[in-house]
Formats: C-alpha cells, sequence, structure tokens
C-alpha cells in the first residue's frame, strides 16, 4: 500500500488533529509522522501544489506528488473543479487543455459587436464547447507567460482549412509548412497555445459543437482546441474592420495574439501573427 493510503492509520486519522511537539512546519502533523510519510517536516505543503500536507491526506491524495493521477492537473484544482484527483480519466479538461487558477481575477469585457484592437482585452466567448462536447472557459489559456495565438475560421473557407492543414503537420497547400514549421515546433513544444474558434458556417454566423468536432476530426492536432462560437460573436470581434497593408478586409482567417492578461498584443492574418509569435519566442 501506497504511504498516502496508510496515513489514517500512522496518524490515527486526520480529523481534528491538533499541533503537537515536535511540528516544525506548524501543520498538524508531527515530525515524526511527517518522517514516516516522506512529507518535509518543515513545510506545510511539500508539494507545493497549494493543498497543505494534512489536507492532502484527507483528501486521500499524495502529499509529495502535485498531480497524483498524472493527469497534468494540479490536485486542489481538481478538486475545486469537482473532478477526481485520483483518477486520470476524470479531469478537468478531456483535451488536456491548461488551466488557470486564478482566471476569476482577470476582468472579461464581453463582446459590444466592434472590432477588437491591440491593447483591448479579449472577451470570454460563453457557452463554447470544443471537440470533446465539453464546455470551456477561454480565460483558462491565460494566467501564464505562453502567448495564445486564437483564430476565427470558418467552415466553408478554404484558407482556413489549409492554415488547420499546416497545424496538423502536414505540407499544405500554400507552403506555410516550409515558412513557420519552426512556429509548428513551438507549438508541439508548448511554448505557445493555439486556439481555433468556428465563427462561421455555411449558414452565416455561428456554429454548432458537432462542427468543432468535425473540424477537429479532420485537422487532428492535440495541441489544438477548436470551439464552437454558437453566436458569431468572434467573426465580429476579428474580423470586420481589419487594417491589413493599409486597407480594411473582412477575410477568415484572423487571428489575434493574447497575453496572460488575454490582452490582445496583436491582430491581423494569421501568418503575419504567426510572424509576430516567432518573434516573440526568440526574445
Amino acid at each position: 500500500m501506497r504511504k498516502w493510503m496508510v496515513a489514517s492509520l500512522i496518524l490515527g486519522g486526520c480529523a481534528g488533529r491538533a499541533p503537537s511537539n515536535g511540528d516544525s512546519d506548524g501543520d498538524g502533523l508531527s515530525d515524526a509522522d511527517e518522517q514516516k510519510l516522506g512529507t518535509n517536516p518543515h513545510d506545510a505543503d511539500t508539494d507545493h501544489d497549494g493543498l497543505s500536507d494534512p489536507d492532502e491526506l484527507d483528501a486521500g491524495t499524495d502529499p509529495t506528488l502535485a498531480d497524483t493521477d498524472g493527469d497534468s492537473y494540479l490536485d486542489p484544482d481538481e478538486i475545486q473543479e469537482g473532478h477526481d484527483p485520483l483518477d486520470p480519466d476524470d479531469r478537468i479538461y478531456q483535451g488536456y487543455w491548461p488551466y488557470n487558477r486564478n482566471k476569476a481575477d482577470l476582468v472579461d469585457p464581453g463582446f459590444d459587436g466592434d472590432p477588437l484592437r491591440v491593447g483591448d482585452a479579449f472577451g470570454d466567448p460563453k457557452g463554447a464547447k470544443d471537440q470533446f462536447g465539453q464546455a470551456v472557459d477561454l480565460y483558462d489559456w491565460g494566467g501564464t507567460a505562453e502567448i495564445t495565438v486564437i483564430d476565427a475560421s470558418a467552415t466553408w473557407c478554404k484558407p482556413c482549412q489549409v492554415m488547420s492543414d499546416f497545424l496538423t503537420g502536414d505540407e499544405d497547400e500554400y507552403g506555410f509548412y516550409y515558412s513557420y514549421s519552426d512556429v509548428l515546433d513551438a507549438l508541439a513544444d508548448g511554448r505557445f497555445r493555439w486556439v481555433t474558434i468556428l465563427s462561421a458556417d455555411n449558414g452565416g454566423s455561428g456554429s454548432t459543437e458537432e462542427e468543432a468536432s468535425r473540424w477537429a476530426d479532420t485537422f487532428p492536432n492535440d495541441r489544438v482546441a477548436v470551439l464552437n462560437d454558437a453566436h458569431g460573436v468572434i467573426q465580429a470581434a476579428m474580423n470586420d474592420d481589419t487594417d491589413y497593408y493599409g486597407h480594411a478586409v473582412n477575410s477568415f482567417p484572423m487571428c489575434m495574439a493574447v497575453d496572460a492578461n488575454m490582452v490582445v498584443q496583436d491582430r491581423d492574418m494569421c501568418w503575419n501573427v504567426m510572424d509576430y509569435v516567432r518573434a516573440q519566442l526568440a526574445r
């Protein structure tokens, strides 16, 4: 049996535990008990995941591992979101998308129908679902140093299809693979992130979760989240009145690079935004 599973036998249970003599970190576990458990008697949170050693024992998680079940999500985050930190199949996102525990600190401006500019905050398209049919919070992509590229695509758009074909790692029709293979490698390595939002379908604005699923099946890349945009709010925010080489265009695909605060740092045709990403990665 693993040491955290027998903790209650060693400690006589965690509920109502009071600090004892020889408790260097004051977490309610004696130094002797911590030695038996393999935890740090001088650190109340041995694995630094935000959940104290005693609370980990109460939850049945391993106080020496930040992610007990190895599913890429920290134990307290899974508990916070109502998932089982002991079951890798019961994780926050089936697609292993990032999770931002501080997302509530980000101010969501929503969408007012006007195009976003550099310096504007990108809103969360409420109710968006990914290719797994799972509701997502776009602000989970914030909170880290990695750039996130958000692209607005349409199911009928040939350049969008070519762009997504490039993202699969195949040789694409427009030759993006040869021009931006280093950017594709950086995406694969997790040095930046990519979210495709289908903002229009053959019937007009908006798309369904079924269309997002089909798009991801056609252009598979486990580093790319594909979201539907039920009400077409992203089309207006990203696509209208875009200054491209001195003139206004209305075209798909259109990309934006956002920072940790979900603030737009660059907006343009997607290949130009990839130039921006490349420059940022080189800094």
